[in-house]
């Protein structure tokens, strides 16, 4: 078996690493090196880490590492038992290894904070797998085709100060926990029918005002000059909410750890409710998250994350963290 070549640091416990002549991104993060010790195998239950990993992570001893290394497919990775466990992660860029290595820690926190509570998460092969196809072949592709240019003129643009704003909740999202990567979203209501909603693919750390788009709510029409980018996947979710709760005019749609604990096992907590399981980005889970958040401002989506709203996008901001924090204390207590 040929040695790990440990390359360099990118963030604390995740490092860059050569092995067998290929890059790989390793995790030495804390709940990935106990469920790289303590199971056989890592079902995944929230969407989001199914597409990178489908219905589950393998795990591989150290001395059987050589065949099943080529189990990893262009994404994904595997757990390694030995001695304190670490992952090795391949994506299609760096950026998309490190957030597999987050995303991976999440779903290993997420399994054992399950067990801790006595709950049973739900898991869906099928579902998963199906998850993972969709994103390398629809939504990653769309990524690799972005035109993205700047805009000489942005400040020239309709509510460019709301676009600044939203981009602003989206770093906010990102430095608090909230989000990784390109996952989540955010919308602001700035007229009766219309709304400014984040982009598809696009991360957070790299937007612009011109990258945020401008979209009527009745028919979803995009208003601003088409550049190639497209709205996030979710705008029938948001325009559902603005269409039903006339005094909402933010939104923040998060994928943090500890909701997931709840999302993944489809359990209320202090009074807030989970919504039935619906595929990410239909019609069908925009009308079930209105149903179940009802006159509340928050609500829990199945398997998937949580939304947060309000009259602006600090309260709706200030409802996400809050309610991570009390999902938090319920976990540690």
């Amino acid at each position: 078996m040929k040695k790990k070549i440990l390359k360099r640091d990118l963030e604390e416990n995740i490092y860059e690493v050569i092995f067998h002549n290929n890059h790989y991104v390793l995790s030495k993060m804390k709940y990935t090196s106990i469920a790289a010790n303590n199971t056989e195998k890592l079902k995944i239950s929230l969407d989001d880490v199914a597409q990178i990993f489908g219905s589950n992570c393998l795990v591989s001893s150290y001395e059987d590492l050589d065949i099943n290394l080529n189990h990893i497919d262009e994404v994904g990775g595997l757990l390694i038992n030995d001695k304190k466990g670490f992952a090795l992660l391949k994506g299609r860029n760096l950026e998309e290894a490190i957030n597999a290595a987050h995303l991976l820690e999440k779903q290993s926190y997420v399994n054992l904070m399950s067990k801790k509570l006595g709950l049973e998460f739900f898991h869906d092969a099928d579902l998963a797998e199906n998850i993972k196809y969709k994103y390398l072949n629809g939504y990653m592709k769309n990524v690799d085709n972005l035109n993205i240019k700047c805009n000489d003129e942005e400040k020239n643009l309709p509510y460019y100060d709301e676009r600044k704003q939203i981009i602003s909740y989206g770093l906010k999202m990102l430095k608090d926990k909230l989000v990784k990567g390109t996952w989540g979203n955010i919308s602001m209501k700035v007229k009766e029918d219309l709304m400014l909603v984040t982009p598809s693919a696009i991360p957070y750390t790299n937007m612009k005002p011109s990258d945020i788009i401008l979209l009527r709510i009745s028919d979803y029409k995009i208003l601003d000059e088409y550049r190639g980018i497209n709205p996030t996947s979710e705008k029938n979710l948001h325009a559902s909410i603005y269409r039903n709760k006339k005094d909402i005019n933010a939104i923040i749609h998060t994928h943090s750890n500890n909701i997931s604990v709840f999302a993944a096992t489809r359990s209320e907590f202090e009074n807030i409710r989970v919504t039935d399981y619906k595929p990410s980005g239909s019609i069908d889970i925009a009308e079930e998250v209105v149903e179940k958040m009802g006159d509340n401002k928050f609500v829990i989506m199945a398997n998937h994350g949580f939304v947060a709203c309000d009259i602006n996008l600090n309260d709706a901001y200030k409802n996400a963290l809050s309610i991570e924090k009390k999902a938090e204390k319920i976990l540690f207590s």
